[in-house]
C-alpha cells in the first residue's frame, strides 16, 4: 500500500496527565503515515486524486489545539480518527506521536506511543 507521510511536525499542546503539564504545556512530535493508492495522483498530476499533506496537518494542528487530554494515547486516538474521518481517501493511518522532553523524566528525549488505524477495524 502507498502512502503520504508527514515526519517531524512537532506542535505546542496542553496535554498531560499532570496539571502542570495541563497549564504550563508540552512540546509534541507528530510522525504520521497515512496510507492510499496514489497510483490516480501519480497518472493525472492532480492534486485532488491524493492527500493533500498540508491538509492532514492542518488537522492534526486542529486536535492538538482542541480540549486538553490526559494520555498521549488518547491524543494519538483522537489525531488517527480526526484523520481518517476528513480524508476519505486514507484506508489506514499510523502515528508515531512523541511527548519531547517530557517533565518527569529529566534525561529523556521523548517518550510516546505508536499507533495505526484502519477503516472498518
Amino acid at each position: 500500500m502507498d502512502s503520504v507521510f508527514v515526519e517531524g511536525l512537532e506542535l505546542e499542546g496542553f496535554h498531560g496527565f499532570y496539571d502542570a503539564e495541563r497549564n504550563v504545556g508540552n512540546k509534541f512530535r507528530f510522525d504520521v503515515r497515512l496510507y492510499l493508492d496514489t497510483r490516480p495522483a501519480g497518472n493525472s498530476d492532480e492534486l485532488d486524486q491524493t492527500v493533500d499533506y498540508s491538509e492532514a496537518v492542518g488537522i492534526i494542528r486542529d486536535v492538538v489545539g482542541g480540549p486538553k487530554l490526559k494520555l498521549v494515547e488518547a491524543l494519538a486516538e483522537k489525531t488517527a480518527s480526526s484523520l481518517m474521518a476528513k480524508l476519505p481517501a486514507v484506508v489506514s493511518v499510523h502515528i508515531k506521536l512523541s511527548k519531547l522532553h517530557p517533565p518527569l523524566l529529566s534525561s529523556t528525549q521523548a517518550a510516546g506511543v505508536e499507533i495505526t488505524r484502519s477503516r472498518g477495524a
